[in-house]
């Protein structure tokens, strides 16, 4: 059970997701976890020799201390103390009292909620080893019921329409390919590591040299098999884009399965796992700084025994003390991005410390190494390869690549921007275009850039031109954060929004929008830290369409300011507003707002890639300067024909508002005859994001494309997997039949669903 709770932590609820945006096919992404846990078998079968040669208190660091030097002991266990226990530690604390928050709704601020679970735990291992291993036992047998839950829910309620392990890779078989492969390899290592922990209670077992080695095999194997059944169903009932995508499968693939109930089952799962993992590193690790004070490179109080528990206590508070430490000053994120390297290189590390007992000592061990030397040379191989990698060479947005393959359709409700505006009705001439413009003029089009200025009252000098708000979005955040920093972002969210934030190498925190998609400001504030760079909103919020006021956007602006944050938001829908339209949120605070937009949503122009971003001096600098690498310069007639449309705006706007009303009469009709739909009614705009009240979105979502030629955009792009998105921009008659055919695509799945529920209960 300690092998077990050392290894399974949060990342078999998360990580599953970072391997399949490395690599792209069911087969890939299964071997991948398979290998880790041949990897980490080896590793155990390694340390299940040196534990049998070497069965004392403090594992690792006893190993490294008598196969090395006491030097090499002494940096590992100061490494283990201040950066890779403790940093784990602090970061899955937090993972349990946001959960633990979620589950009880308690109003209590996340560092304290861990302080008080860390000093409660530490309470119950110094107990003594019995009462410490009891809890862990029970917590352990928990947390595999929970993954029990999720396989057998996963196996039996769900399954991906295109589901198949063939082909095998989507490429050919390259060096690219492996590249991808040893990317996806790091966090499945980081989720295998763990099991190496038990080493660290040798001196306190009855017969360590028969019990080890033996709970380090079947511990681990039991991990592997574990693992490999969890990512089994969430690639079965998720497929590679929809794992790809979503940042928690195991709660999507069970609100897929169960709704909010499985949602609710999961996070529960999720609490007790962590809480066995952190009771495990309570009860484990501080065997090494014992070890070390009993060697004399150590505080001496350190070595003291209860003598009556038999636990080092002062060993067990200080980890606790310094975990807490690292939790309320809020640098575990940046300590974590040197947890996997460090571990692994001390576990490659400690696994050549076979070498030199098998040369020093020749008698033959309780258990030996199969196949030693090759294999403890290729596992030591093999840890010097985990580190923090982010590969831009494969990165992409899912939504995109669906977007672009998959959505359309005869009837497409897909699109969230209005129908094209046709050139014919511009109103321009061949002899108003030229194909250069001018050169040597500095940054962007003058008369574009001026037409922008009056349109927002703002100075010249904080517009940047882009093609189009994403990539507006992409040059705002690469102009004010770096590698690492932390964003926080609204759920549920535009997906490209976060592809692009990876891309960036940047942290993502979440902010939850209320029932009714407001912002909330007090969750808003609860989860910045001082480490969050930038806040990102979207108004009118995609997917949902609500309305963000300027009284919420002023607060929001209010904690920016206190925090040194700057606030981003995509107003691209807020044009859809028409003559209503308030001013722009960049007058609320110039010197931390950064506002995009774009002529493409709500006029029809989409063909122009007329975008823009709104951001103070400075940071409008940096932008024009990144874009030069992108793009230093932009089409020319489409800045021409975007200086006509600014001029001709009002009536374009007429047109789109009459048209867009309209529309907006039939969806609510619609959506008021339907019983099957739960939806809030956004004041304006072309999209609305209905929940299905029975069934899976995704699999109705598939069943339109396919029987019904209708196309609307699965709700797991915006993280609700029991959502979808509808988009009624387009021609008039065209929505009412798309409408229509979409009425029809709920009564036919409607009836699929009682039919398969009437054939499992009988």
């Amino acid at each position: 059970m300690l092998v077990m709770g050392g290894t399974i932590g949060s990342g078999i609820f998360m990580n599953p997701a970072l391997v399949a945006r490395q690599i792209h096919t069911p087969a890939l992404v299964v071997g991948a976890w398979v290998f880790g846990g041949l990897i980490a078998l080896t590793g155990a079968f390694i340390y299940a020799e040196i534990s049998s040669r070497l069965p004392q208190v403090g594992g690792q660091y006893a190993y490294l201390r008598e196969a090395f030097h006491p030097l090499v002991a002494f940096l590992y266990g100061w490494v283990l103390l201040l950066v890779v226990q403790t940093g784990g530690m602090a970061a899955v604390t937090v993972t349990f009292a946001r959960y633990f928050i979620e589950l009880t709704g308690v109003e209590m601020p996340v560092s304290l909620i861990a302080a008080v679970t860390l000093t409660m735990l530490t309470v119950v291992n110094c107990l003594g080893v019995k009462s410490g291993s009891n809890l862990q036992s029970t917590l352990m047998i928990m947390k595999i019921g929970a993954i029990g839950l999720l396989v057998t829910v996963g196996a039996l309620l769900v399954r991906a329409p295109d589901f198949s392990f063939t082909p095998i890779v989507d490429q050919p078989v390259s060096a690219g390919l492996l590249s991808s492969f040893g990317a996806a390899m790091v966090p499945v290592l980081f989720a295998y590591g763990g099991w190496q922990t038990g080493c660290f209670v040798a001196g306190e077992l009855r017969e360590p040299r028969r019990d080890l080695p033996r709970a380090l095999l079947l511990g681990t194997a039991g991990v592997a098999v574990l693992y490999t059944l969890v990512n089994f169903v969430c690639v079965r009932a998720l497929g590679i884009p929809g794992l790809a995508f979503t940042d928690t499968p195991a709660s999507t693939l069970m609100e897929t399965a169960l709704g909010r109930p499985g949602a609710i089952a999961i996070a529960l799962g999720i609490v007790i796992s962590t809480l066995g993992f952190l009771s495990q590193s309570v009860l484990t690790a501080p065997r090494v700084y014992f070890a070390m004070a009993e060697d004399g490179v150590f505080f001496r109080q350190l070595a003291w025994v209860h003598p009556v528990t038999r636990v080092p206590v002062f060993a067990i508070v200080l980890q606790s003390v310094w975990t807490m430490l690292i939790l309320f000053s809020g640098s575990y994120g940046q300590i974590l991005n040197y947890v996997t390297a460090m571990d692994w290189i001390f576990f490659g590390l400690t696994a050549s410390c076979l070498f030199v007992l098998r040369r020093r000592e020749r008698a033959v061990a309780r258990f030996r190494m199969p196949l030693h030397p090759i294999t403890t040379a290729l596992f030591c191989l093999v840890c010097c390869f985990p580190r923090v990698n982010r590969r831009r060479s494969t990165a992409g947005s899912p939504y995109m690549e669906w977007a672009r393959l998959c959505s359309t359709a005869r009837y497409n409700l897909a699109t969230s921007g209005m129908a094209a505006f046709p050139l014919a009705k511009l109103d321009v001439e061949i002899g108003q275009l030229e194909i250069n413009g001018p050169s040597g003029c500095g940054y962007g089009y003058e008369p574009l850039l001026g037409k922008i200025a009056a349109r927002y009252n703002v100075p010249q000098e904080s517009i940047v031109s882009a093609i189009g708000a994403s990539m507006g979005n992409y040059l705002a955040l690469a102009a004010t954060t770096e590698p690492g920093d932390q964003i926080l972002v609204e759920r549920p969210n535009y997906e490209p929004l976060l592809s692009t934030a990876r891309y960036l190498g940047l942290t993502i925190k979440h902010f939850q929008r209320r029932s009714n998609f407001a912002v909330d400001s007090a969750d808003l504030e609860r989860q910045m830290t001082p480490r969050t760079r930038v806040i990102v909103i979207t108004n009118l919020h995609n997917p949902s369409g609500a309305f963000c006021s300027e009284i919420t956007l002023r607060e929001v602006a209010a904690l920016a300011r206190n925090n040194g944050t700057y606030v981003l938001v995509d107003e691209v829908y807020r044009e859809m507003l028409f003559e209503r339209r308030p001013r722009s949120a960049f007058h609320i605070d110039p010197e931390r707002f950064l506002i995009t937009n774009s002529l493409t949503k709500a006029y029809g122009l989409s063909g122009l890639r007329c975008g823009w971003v709104l951001a103070p001096p400075d940071v409008a600098r940096r932008i024009w300067r990144i874009n030069d690498l992108h793009g230093a310069t932009f089409v020319h007639p489409g800045e021409l024909l975007s200086v006509i449309a600014f001029e001709q705006l009002g009536r374009i706007s007429a047109h789109m508002k009459t048209l867009l009303e309209t529309n907006r009469k039939l969806l609510r009709q619609f959506l008021s005859a339907r019983d099957d739909l739960d939806c809030y009614w956004p004041e304006y705009g072309t999209i609305v994001f209905p929940r299905l009240r029975r069934g899976s979105a995704e699999q109705f979502c598939e069943l339109l494309r396919t029987r019904f030629e209708t196309s609307v955009v699965p709700g797991r792009f915006f993280e609700c997997p029991d959502r979808f998105r509808i988009g009624v921009g387009g021609p008039t008659e065209t929505v009412r039949e798309s409408l229509r055919q979409l009425g029809t695509g709920l009564d036919a799945f409607a009836e699929t669903s009682m039919s398969s529920s009437s054939r499992r209960s009988s």
